[in-house]
């Protein structure tokens, strides 16, 4: 059975409009399943299905939902869809559709990862219904919550808030670690509505619930201090505090278990971010560093996004070395990066990469032409494998001669105002070599005691006599070269 044919698997876009079941609707709906006649179900198969959904979640941890979602749709509807419509005592039946519902809602986290939010929502309201089939207030908070967490992202910040509050109402005796949980996104969710006041108290109150469960001790895979730090980092770059974000966001990282690779990764890529938004372009680029080390081992949608992003912001500083280095890893490692995000030209040649032959024409241009474009230097040609240029360069093509002061040029084509002017005049060329020669042999004699006097001028040379125009008097434009 292909799972991509289910109608509950359907692609398409987030919808704000969705309706959400309230937990009074779901609850006694497994009443609506049909029951089978030809088989029977017992706990075996209810932990067989939560031990499924554990293996999937570790998945997904640590290699992203690409690769986890499709095995979690195919057992959905191949194995825990038969099981829903199996015979089975009551308590059984439920905790059957508890496990459903989980199961449910990762796959649909999975399908957020992937970028797939239309299909996102149809897991999650399934989700909700079966949660309140099997009156799992755990299961259907948790649900809201995640819708919460994908509409926030999406930058539906009162949808979010709405679905927030809701996870928080149908929890009324949730413990410290899960009010963390809850309270966390409200924080978040209310920083995005501009509630400045609500979300600094909600985010209060999940750091006291979170110092709570920690002193009770830590049970693995559940909501951590690393998880609530990154909450808070959210929460302070919505409000305008950049700078506690970036802390908030480096406390994170130092705290999250290393299991989780994928969630690495995505935070590494916005942590760079927020540092170049704040102007620190090395640090960035370590950090930027330090998620491409992972990101060749995951398949993730946001992943995939946060190092498009790195693309396009380093482009801009390319000059910079250490930027250029980065840049550099990220579009060689065609394989790994580049070649799953964006399309690379074939090299023409065997032993030359594109990057490197991009960085070979720039200084070749750079040199021959003098003219700088990315302000590459030595450094970078070394690092490059390209020699550096000779002191001398080659020119590729003759100077252009210089262009002439109108005093230099030929005085039979100019005519000399007394304002201080060359004015261009239509002088016909000479009609033979004879009269040209002439006006070649009359040069005038220069003194040394000083400029001639218009009488010696007169004296001297042959004289054109021009037409006087309204504004200046006649004058005389000399024939000399």
């Amino acid at each position: 059975m292909d799972p991509s044919r289910r109608s509950v698997l359907g692609a398409g876009l987030f919808s704000v409009a969705v309706t959400i079941p309230g937990w009074p609707d779901v609850v006694g709906r497994a009443d609506a399943l049909q029951s089978g006649r030809t088989s029977r179900i017992g706990m075996n198969e209810v932990d067989m299905v939560i031990a499924m959904t554990e293996r999937v979640s570790e998945l997904d941890d640590e290699f992203g939902g690409r690769h986890a979602r499709p095995m979690a749709a195919s057992f959905m509807v191949n194995t825990v869809a038969s099981y829903l419509r199996a015979d089975a005592p009551e308590d059984v039946r439920k905790a059957m559709l508890s496990a459903a519902s989980d199961l449910l809602y990762l796959t649909g986290y999975m399908a957020v990862d992937e970028g797939l939010h239309g299909l996102a929502q149809r897991y999650y309201v399934k989700a909700l219904e079966l949660a309140g089939a099997a009156e799992d207030h755990l299961t259907y908070c948790t649900t809201l919550r995640g819708m919460s967490v994908q509409a926030v992202d999406l930058r539906h910040g009162p949808k979010a808030m709405e679905l927030a509050d809701a996870a928080a109402a149908a929890a009324p005796k949730a413990g410290p670690r899960m009010l963390a949980f809850l309270v966390g996104q409200q924080a978040h969710a209310a920083a995005q509505t501009g509630d400045r006041t609500g979300a600094l108290r909600y985010i209060r109150e999940a750091e006291a619930a979170m110092d709570r469960a920690e002193s009770r001790g830590k049970a693995f895979g559940s909501y951590d201090p690393s998880s609530l730090n990154y909450r808070v980092s959210q929460v302070r770059y919505e409000l305008g505090d950049k700078a506690g974000a970036v802390e908030a966001t480096q406390q994170a990282d130092r705290l999250r278990p290393s299991a989780y690779q994928r969630t690495r990764v995505h935070r590494r890529g916005l942590l760079a971010e927020r540092q170049l938004e704040l102007g620190h372009l090395e640090a960035a680029c370590a950090t930027w560093h330090q998620a491409l080390d992972d990101y060749p081992k995951v398949q993730s949608g946001r992943a995939d996004d946060r190092v498009k992003a790195m693309f396009g912001l380093l482009r801009p500083h390319l000059k910079n070395a250490t930027a250029l280095d980065l840049y550099d890893r990220a579009t060689d490692d065609r394989a790994t990066v580049a070649g799953r995000l964006i399309p690379v030209a074939p090299s023409t040649s065997a032993t030359e990469s594109q990057p490197r032959r991009r960085v070979r024409q720039e200084i070749t241009r750079h040199v021959c032409f003098q003219q700088p474009r990315t302000g590459l230097n030595h450094a970078a040609s070394f690092r490059h494998g390209i020699r550096p240029a000779p002191a001398l360069p080659l020119q590729s093509h003759p100077p252009k001669p210089q262009r002439q002061s109108p005093r230099s040029r030929s005085h039979r084509s100019l005519r000399y105002l007394r304002s201080g002017s060359w004015v261009p005049i239509r002088c016909p060329r000479a009609g033979s070599h004879a009269r040209e020669r002439s006006l070649q042999q009359r040069k005038p004699a220069h003194s040394k005691s000083g400029p001639r006097s218009r009488n010696s001028a007169a004296a001297t040379t042959a004289s054109i006599k021009l037409p006087a125009s309204k504004d200046e008097p006649d004058t005389e434009v000399s024939s000399t070269r």
